[in-house]
């Protein structure tokens, strides 16, 4: 919205000015009735995954913030993505129910690539465990993090 100063005086658009008055008022608006709203769904977030692999091998992950993502809490609609710098490596979601399209299937690909899947909007709260393999030094090394949807 665009106001207009003309000699000294500021016009402000009426939808503007009816918002406020609303407002002061006490009167409820649209944009209130949404925050009141408790079943009203999170705006969706990306969950950044970063996959490290020490020189024994050992697994670790960290989000965005540096913080352990070895278990991620997401929501439905929510995207994550996996990045992994130690080698080509593959996402495995199995399961008779999984939080994403399909069954069983593969996301990955060769070191620092980022790969992300997007949670179902029907997607079950629950636990759910996934298969990291990274291919490092000539060797196969797996690991198990999990994903929690809702209060797990």
């Amino acid at each position: 919205m665009k106001s207009r100063v003309i000699a000294g005086l500021v016009f402000v658009p009426a939808a503007l000015v009816l918002l406020l008055a609303a407002t002061r008022q006490g009167v409820s608006t649209d944009a209130d009735a949404a925050l009141d709203e408790p079943n009203q769904p999170a705006q969706a977030v990306t969950h950044r995954v970063n996959i490290f692999l020490d020189a024994q091998g050992q697994f670790s992950y960290r989000d965005a913030n540096g913080e352990s993502a070895s278990t991620v809490r997401v929501n439905r609609g929510d995207t994550i993505e996996w990045t992994c710098s130690a080698g080509n490596w593959t996402i495995l979601i199995t399961g008779d129910v999984t939080p994403f399209s399909g069954q069983v299937f593969t996301v990955g690909d060769r070191a620092n690539t980022v790969k992300s899947l997007t949670i179902r909007g029907d997607a079950p709260d629950g636990t759910y465990k996934y298969s990291v393999v990274v291919l490092a030094a000539g060797a196969l090394r797996t690991d198990d993090p999990e994903i929690i949807i809702g209060g797990g």
